[in-house]
């Protein structure tokens, strides 16, 4: 008896049809496993060297030897991560960016950076003069921290019918300031000339969105210039040979103010940094967020920095000049930062940090009061910790990250 029996021909087409239909899913599934694998890999991978980018800024800050090297090589898992360190200068601050790369990958990471850290500077007060000079206070004045003072140190005063009843003219050390103010960094003064100098310029078109990986903007006007209800971000610059003056409106980060006279308006805020050569003038509760500058390089007489009630400034305030620039610093008006015055300080507000002033007035109805400050608070007791700002008095080779900017 023949047992074997002819396999039907659409069973045999089904049968096959069936093995290659399990073959293809287990190929597709095995390629998305694969490709799940490799992106994972990547994901890795774009973590991983956006860590190394900011561990070599970390590594920037405490090792100044590593600033000579272009290039950083690490490995993590058998993959080689490059680091790349470019650095460029951007009004008193550097930008540094950082740019990692693997064998699939790249990224690029910016930091806003100075060349100090606040704690560096335990200076509440310098206040330089010549044998037989004093400093006065009167009213609410408040100095803490360690104090410079003339060989005669700080006495009670008394100024338009305010005295000082306090227990202590000084709340901390006070050592003998020299004769004259410490001369700021020629690299400053050097930056100032740099950054206010124009040689060519583009046409503004809003909103600006620059990056620091490209080439800076410059937009300049031979009259006033307005900003309001604008934008204007990153890489670029504006310049006036008159005026500037800038909205609450606006919304301006990292990008730099030119002109002799600038002007912010109430209730503004935002990151700048101001170069003029006049007047600058920050109106009422208006903010300059960290990390701002402030600065003042006078080109004649009557040249005046204003801060008025409920201003506060982030960063740095300097101001220099041969005709004893103005600092007017009003009640209720804060800096938290430097403020550094070659000229003549008018200190009613309050400084959260170092103040070398060269000269203190209080000025009134009866007249200039010299080498007096009447309710100025001065307090470097609390420094922003390791916030990095500039030193002012060296150039500095150090750059401690401020911020990521982009």
């Amino acid at each position: 008896m023949d047992f074997k029996k002819k396999v039907p021909g659409n069973t045999l087409i089904y049968t096959v049809m069936m093995s290659l239909t399990l073959f293809l899913l287990l190929g597709l599934l095995l390629a998305r496993d694969g490709m799940e694998h490799a992106r994972l890999q990547l994901v890795m991978e774009r973590d991983w060297i956006r860590d190394q980018a900011r561990s070599v800024a970390v590594l920037l800050e405490e090792n100044e030897e590593l600033l000579t090297k272009e290039e950083v090589t690490r490995i993590f898992h058998d993959i080689p991560v490059q680091v790349k360190r470019i650095s460029e200068a951007w009004g008193l601050f550097n930008v540094e960016w950082l740019i990692s790369e693997t064998a699939h990958l790249r990224d690029t990471t910016l930091f806003l950076c100075g060349n100090a850290r606040a704690s560096e500077d335990s200076t509440a007060l310098y206040f330089p003069g010549e044998a037989g000079n004093y400093l006065s206070v009167a009213g609410e004045t408040e100095l803490r921290g360690v104090c410079y003072l003339p060989p005669l140190g700080a006495r009670k005063g008394y100024v338009q019918g305010r005295g000082y009843y306090k227990d202590s003219v000084v709340y901390g050390e006070i050592r003998q300031a020299g004769k004259e103010l410490p001369r700021l960094s020629s690299a400053h003064v050097e930056r100032w000339e740099r950054f206010t100098r124009v040689e060519e310029s583009e046409e503004l078109v809003l909103p600006v969105d620059r990056s620091f990986t490209t080439s800076s903007m410059t937009f300049y006007s031979l009259f006033p210039v307005t900003l309001s209800a604008i934008q204007i971000k990153g890489h670029a610059r504006v310049v006036s040979a008159e005026k500037i003056e800038v909205d609450s409106s606006s919304l301006l980060y990292h990008c730099l103010l030119v002109a002799p006279v600038i002007k912010i308006h109430k209730g503004f805020a935002g990151k700048v940094q101001l170069f003029a050569s006049d007047t600058i003038v920050i109106d009422s509760n208006a903010t300059l967020l960290y990390p701002s500058v402030v600065y003042l390089n006078a080109s004649g007489k009557g040249a005046l920095i204003e801060t008025r009630r409920g201003a506060t400034v982030a960063g740095v305030i300097l101001i220099t000049g041969e005709e004893e620039p103005l600092y007017l610093m009003h009640p209720g008006s804060v800096l938290h930062g430097q403020l550094y015055n070659s000229g003549v300080t008018q200190l009613e507000g309050t400084v959260y940090g170092p103040a070398y002033l060269r000269k203190t007035r209080f000025y009134n109805e009866q007249g200039e009061h010299e080498n007096i400050i009447r309710d100025g608070i001065i307090d470097n007791g609390k420094p922003a910790g390791n916030r990095p700002c500039l030193d002012l008095f060296q150039p500095g080779t150090r750059a401690p990250v401020m911020e990521v900017v982009w």
